[in-house]
């Protein structure tokens, strides 16, 4: 017996006008979704994507347990000839393509709009004594170009991880080498075959620059073997999400990026820590040792080591 049925246990009213209206739209997902698959060996990726649109605009119209449990109730309507294709699984595969895409394609609306925005107040393209953008103007909705600017980019900053320095200059110069696939949605300059590439290595939105770089090449190739090897390796390289550290002596963020020294056994410049040294053993500072000699050789290691004369040198030019 169901459980809106009169039986052990009563469901109230509201709850089982719920269960009928999340049926009706199950069943009208699926039928929009069984007229994408008629197209499915012409299309395929399109028609992941596709079915992922109808999955999501179905998932955010109700409470689910799940999202598996959502796409195995849609699983259960399909038609038999494709269930052997699209499992519950498949689907649910489908509708994080179509999540991984759309956000792509709104950090690719940023890139675009940053760059483009950048260009019109370096060609002098604003109104207002070039106070304002020519969007804006046309949007009634006047706007400095500077707030806009920094606006744009201070979203775009948060796809970056925190330990990359960047600047809106950084990004613009990034996207120089792209300029010609701006005026583009990401969909149109990679399409779908190279997205699905994209999603299975999972790129991260902060290589996005890189990803179209690479992907725009493949666009109407055959083979994509170069591509799959070239996206690993941008998949691969997740971001080094480590807490800052600072100098023990000045009190300065010490560089992640510096991989020529140890910042976890030395947690000082090194320019800060020969004075130091230089100071204890001239005994301008106090510092209690047995062996004096132990400083000197300490002093020593670290000129050795680091090359520190020529690190002050070039820190003084």
């Amino acid at each position: 017996m169901s459980e809106y049925e009169e039986g052990e246990y009563k469901v109230d009213g509201e709850k089982a006008r719920e269960y009928l209206e999340r049926e009706r739209f199950v069943t009208e997902t699926v039928n929009r979704v069984h007229s994408f698959l008629k197209y499915y060996f012409e299309a395929k990726y399109e028609t992941y994507y596709r079915i992922g649109e109808e999955l999501h605009r179905l998932y955010n119209q109700f409470e689910w347990r799940s999202r598996l449990r959502m796409c195995t109730e849609v699983y259960k309507q399909l038609a038999s000839e494709y269930r052997d294709e699209f499992t519950p699984n498949v689907l649910r595969k489908c509708l994080y393509f179509y999540e991984y895409v759309e956000r792509k394609e709104n950090v690719w609306n940023n890139f675009r709009k940053l760059f483009l925005l950048c260009i019109e107040k370096e060609e002098g393209k604003v109104v207002q004594s070039e106070q304002f953008t020519i969007t804006g103007f046309l949007e009634g909705e006047l706007k400095n170009i500077e707030e806009e600017v920094m606006e744009i980019f201070n979203t775009i900053r948060k796809v970056y991880p925190d330990y990359m320095m960047i600047e809106v200059e950084d990004i613009v110069r990034d996207l120089e080498p792209v300029k010609d696939l701006l005026r583009k949605s990401l969909k149109r300059v990679l399409g779908y075959r190279i997205l699905w590439e994209m999603f299975n290595e999972n790129i991260p939105d902060y290589r996005l620059i890189e990803a179209v770089k690479i992907g725009s090449a493949y666009r109407d190739k055959k083979t994509l073997e170069g591509l799959r090897r070239e996206y690993k390796r941008l998949g691969a390289r997740k971001p080094k999400r480590v807490p800052p550290i600072f100098c023990i002596f000045c009190g300065s963020q010490l560089d992640w990026d510096d991989r020529n020294i140890d910042w976890i056994d030395t947690r000082a410049h090194l320019t800060c820590l020969k004075e130091y040294l230089v100071k204890a053993i001239t005994s301008a500072i106090d510092m209690p040792i047995e062996d004096p000699k132990v400083l000197e050789l300490l002093l020593e290691e670290l000129i050795s080591k680091y090359n520190i004369e020529e690190v002050i040198e070039e820190g003084e030019g």
